[in-house]
């Protein structure tokens, strides 16, 4: 809606990345039709995250080159697909846009996107 959130979520992850040191990646989860906005967004304002948005044909190998890019971006149906394969990875951060995809928390997508989020107590 214009309000700024997603800049306000890139300058936050700058931060985080810059606290953390920068070792682990960061995950968006957004529906389809916002992901392209994610990278225009991100090049336009955190030219310096190397951000990566997966198409549905290629997402398997995302599990396997999460040191690809500082941010990977994904939408809900492919989080279904993967979604088990990257709850093994350490995430910096999961923003999930659009969050009503996960509105019932006994669904797949719920499940799936909490088993994504980073753990407590990581470093």
């Amino acid at each position: 809606m214009g309000l700024g959130k997603t800049l306000q979520t890139l300058t936050w992850l700058v931060w985080l990345r810059a606290q953390s040191g920068g070792a682990r990646p960061s995950l968006v989860i957004c529906p389809k039709s916002v992901t392209d906005n994610w990278r225009a967004e991100v090049e336009h304002f955190s030219p310096g995250l190397r951000v990566r948005v997966w198409p549905s044909g290629g997402v398997e190998g995302l599990p396997a080159e999460t040191g690809s890019a500082d941010l990977h971006v994904i939408n809900y149906a492919q989080l279904r697909g993967v979604g088990d394969a990257l709850a093994k990875k350490e995430f910096l951060a999961v923003i999930l846009d659009e969050g009503q995809f996960i509105k019932n928390p006994a669904s797949i997508t719920a499940r799936l996107a909490s088993a994504c989020a980073p753990r407590t107590g990581s470093s």
